[in-house]
């Protein structure tokens, strides 16, 4: 975790690999030199902070079929919309839509789709 410049984790995920309570974990990881650290909490808002932010976005009301990858759609809608200049707040939204778009389907590889309806460009 010393060289990630963004962390995305659940909040869990963040206090089992620290040993740590989020807060004190996130502090943690800032001061060590992470730029971005996202906390996702499934249907639940996303935190995400920087050393000169701490956003809370909401999540996107769905209603929830099968949640299998919908993490590795928030994370790679992430990526893709920041690393495409799209400001942070914009980007989780973007990414959490993708998340939630991706629970509206049953299985890994139906959700996945959402590259032909969903555009960040």
């Amino acid at each position: 975790m010393d060289q990630t410049d963004i962390l995305l984790s659940g909040e869990s995920g963040l206090m089992a690999l620290t040993g740590l309570p989020a807060e004190i974990a996130v502090r943690r990881r800032l001061d060590a030199g992470t730029g971005i650290i996202a906390l996702k909490n499934g249907l639940k808002k996303t935190r995400i902070v920087t050393r000169d932010l701490d956003l809370a976005i909401p999540s996107c009301p769905v209603e929830e079929v099968d949640p299998t990858y919908a993490s590795d759609c928030f994370e790679g809608a992430f990526l893709a919309a920041y690393l495409t200049g799209h400001p942070i707040e914009e980007a989780g939204r973007i990414a959490n839509a993708a998340g939630a778009f991706n629970m509206t389907k049953m299985g890994p590889m139906e959700g996945k789709l959402i590259w032909r309806t969903f555009k960040i460009y």
